[in-house]
């Protein structure tokens, strides 16, 4: 969602200004980096995590920063690796939970 906040180590350090879904059925999020943390480092991983576990606005974009990078990601060239758990990998419909009937 527009306006997701982005955390390094629990540091609020950016925002979520954009999301498409790709071809391929994934998410694509741009992240908004504030000047103080700019730019980001190959080797970024981010993973959508939860605040709590009630509500549904409760999600952030946590990055983790590579140990010893100083390769940047130049401004709007990413992607920065993801490291999402299965129930974040696409959005969109769900998969049928069943087979639809079959013809007699």
């Amino acid at each position: 969602m527009k306006g997701t906040p982005v955390q390094v180590g629990g540091v609020p350090v950016g925002s979520v200004s954009g999301i498409r879904i790709a071809d391929d059925g994934r998410a694509e999020i741009e992240l908004e980096i504030d000047a103080e943390h700019a730019p980001l480092r190959v080797g970024t991983r981010a993973e959508i995590r939860q605040f709590s576990q009630s509500g549904l606005a409760n999600r952030y974009v946590d990055l983790s920063l590579p140990p010893h990078s100083d390769n940047e990601i130049p401004d709007g060239a990413g992607p920065v690796a993801s490291a999402c758990s299965p129930s974040f990998r696409r959005l969109g419909p769900s998969p049928p939970t069943r087979s639809p009937p079959s013809a007699i």
